[in-house]
């Protein structure tokens, strides 16, 4: 898993993480996020959305996936966008 300089996740500690499935992940260990406020837009999940797909239509960079993700705290990374579900995707200064 990468952390990109400049992620809130930055400080973080990464641990390979058991789930429910069986399959070991990369799960961070989250310190407490800054008191910032943002500009969000909303993206309504449909079938086959993937964070590095909505960070290119979003940022021009697939790469920038993780600015969406941790906007979204709830999610599961990397499991699939469940469907139905609202995203807040900051705004590109």
């Amino acid at each position: 898993m990468t952390i990109y300089r400049g992620s809130r996740y930055e400080r973080d500690k990464v641990a390979r993480v058991l789930g429910v499935d069986g399959v070991r992940r990369p799960t961070l260990f989250r310190s407490p996020p800054p008191n910032l406020t943002f500009t969000y837009d909303e993206h309504l999940v449909i079938e086959g959305d993937r964070l590095d797909v909505l960070a290119y239509q979003a940022y021009g960079d697939d790469g920038l996936w993780w600015v969406i993700a941790e906007a979204n705290p709830e999610l599961n990374v990397p499991d699939p966008l469940p469907p139905g579900q609202t995203l807040r995707v900051p705004r590109a200064g």
